[in-house]
């Protein structure tokens, strides 16, 4: 009899644990439960709060270039970014121009900052602007931002052409303390150089891994002339054919030639009388493009004095080691010549980072040295 008393009170103490556990299981997963629905609906709610801008991809009048003589169109392409707010807020918006680099595409760079606006102005690293990009691609690959007699005025067409269109078409702050200008490669030259000549236009300026020449950054890069590019050029002239390379495109740029033959640019070696021969003084004009920034800096020293803020910068292992030189050199002349300016270096190569950089650096820098409304 004790022994029967004894199990049924060891089965009654196991019922009510098992009952108690049951509840305590009950209680968590009811808990957890809970608390992922909590957590979805504010997911589900931070995403209705993200809304995404617009993103016009336009071809517009580009008039700079219509005195080219290699059939550049006279209608280009630029991207425009509005932010969400834009539609309905009546307000006008600082406008930040971005460059892209020698043989990138536009269109590419407008469709991965218009989403990276999204996301910084969500989490209020931000805040709304307006962000173009402009083609630079010419039929040699790229235009540099410079105005030639062969290939067209290609700084007139960003500094005329692009921001005239833009202002008179979108609800902008028609001032250069709500306008930044910035670029890659190419573009970054393209950029420094425009701020130069146009702090009118222009108060902040960003230039990443851009191409610019120390001393000697020419012989060191890929637009070094040589003797051995006379065959092509005699190629080209026989032929009326572009060469349509980084070289040509430097040279139609810089070196422009519109009254030869093709391949349209002056260039430092000839053959005369069987010898191949150097001027130098069609070599200082090459050297000049990227580099001559001593001489460029006296000339402009004023014009940058006006800018808010400059910063340049350049990935450590850039595969173009006269990139970065060139970036440390004209940063140091910047300085001597008493233009405030920041030089950035980061872990990277020339290319891979330019997208993650720009929305994590570039667009929050704008946000932060333009005037809004």
């Amino acid at each position: 009899m004790r022994r029967i008393i004894i199990i049924f009170a060891v089965l009654a103490v196991l019922t009510c644990s098992f009952s108690a556990c049951g509840n305590e299981g009950s209680a968590k997963l009811e808990k957890s439960t809970a608390q992922t629905a909590q957590q979805t609906k504010e997911n589900t709610s931070a995403q209705q709060k993200t809304k995404a801008g617009r993103l016009d991809v336009k071809d517009i009048p580009a008039p700079s270039l219509q005195n080219n003589i290699i059939g550049e169109p006279t209608t280009q392409g630029i991207t425009v970014y509005l932010p969400a707010s834009y539609e309905n807020s009546g307000k006008n918006y600082p406008v930040v121009y971005f460059l892209p680099g020698f043989g990138d595409d536009y269109k590419a760079y407008g469709d991965a900052f218009a989403p990276a606006m999204d996301r910084l102005i969500t989490s209020g690293k931000a805040k709304d602007m307006i962000v173009v990009t402009v083609n630079g691609r010419t039929a040699a690959g790229g235009s540099f931002y410079n105005n030639s007699s062969v290939t067209g005025n290609w700084e007139d067409f960003v500094v005329k052409d692009v921001v005239n269109y833009v202002d008179s078409n979108y609800r902008t702050i028609k001032d250069a303390n709500s306008r930044g200008i910035s670029g890659h490669s190419m573009g970054g030259f393209g950029a420094i150089n425009i701020a130069m000549h146009h702090p009118e236009m222009f108060s902040s300026l960003y230039a990443m891994s851009p191409g610019l020449f120390d001393k000697t950054g020419l012989s060191e890069s890929p637009f070094a002339p040589n003797d051995t590019y006379l065959d092509q050029i005699e190629s080209a002239a026989s032929s009326g054919q572009l060469i349509n390379d980084i070289v040509n495109a430097y040279g139609m740029a810089f070196a422009p030639d519109p009254k030869g033959k093709a391949p349209y640019m002056l260039f430092p070696y000839k053959k005369v009388n069987g010898k191949v021969m150097l001027d130098n003084n069609i070599l200082k004009l090459w050297e000049n493009g990227f580099g001559g920034i001593d001489q460029k800096i006296e000339q402009y020293k004023d014009n940058l004095k006006k800018f808010k803020a400059i910063t340049i910068e350049y990935g450590e292992n850039d595969e173009y080691p006269w990139i970065p030189r060139g970036c440390e050199y004209f940063s140091k002349k910047l300085t001597d010549a008493g233009i405030v300016n920041k030089l950035v270096t980061f872990e990277g190569d020339h290319q891979t980072l330019a997208i993650s950089r720009y929305e994590e650096f570039v667009l929050p820098f704008f946000s932060q040295q333009l005037t809004f409304q």
